[in-house]
């Protein structure tokens, strides 16, 4: 279980795999029907990092003392998988992204 934060940055009601497992499905079914033009333009969907900003996924591996979500590395596997099952491009870039972050805190990692 994770917890979640407000807009202002106040902790929010805690997430579970489930939790974060269903915002990704929402977030997904909003990507399924450009995935395949994107792709094929070889470009990636600027709304969906919108969408993942929104939820806290983007922030889903920092910890909450640092105003993430403090989401596990179990907790974004099953983030990453859900959402490649609607636009895989989009899964692999957020991937990337968490790489950096997670490395970042673990090089870093006297936050708590």
């Amino acid at each position: 279980m994770t917890t979640s934060l407000t807009a202002a940055g106040r902790a929010a009601t805690p997430r579970t795999t489930e939790q974060w497992i269903a915002i990704a499905e929402t977030i997904g079914e909003r990507l399924r029907a450009d995935a395949g033009r994107h792709d094929a333009a070889g470009d990636i969907s600027r709304p969906a990092f919108d969408h993942l900003r929104a939820e806290g996924v983007t922030v889903a591996l920092v910890p909450a003392v640092l105003g993430g979500a403090g989401a596990s590395h179990a907790d974004m596997g099953a983030i990453l998988r859900t959402l490649a099952r609607f636009d895989p491009a989009v899964a692999l870039t957020l991937s990337m992204h968490a790489h950096l972050v997670a490395f970042q805190l673990w090089r870093h990692n006297d936050y708590g």
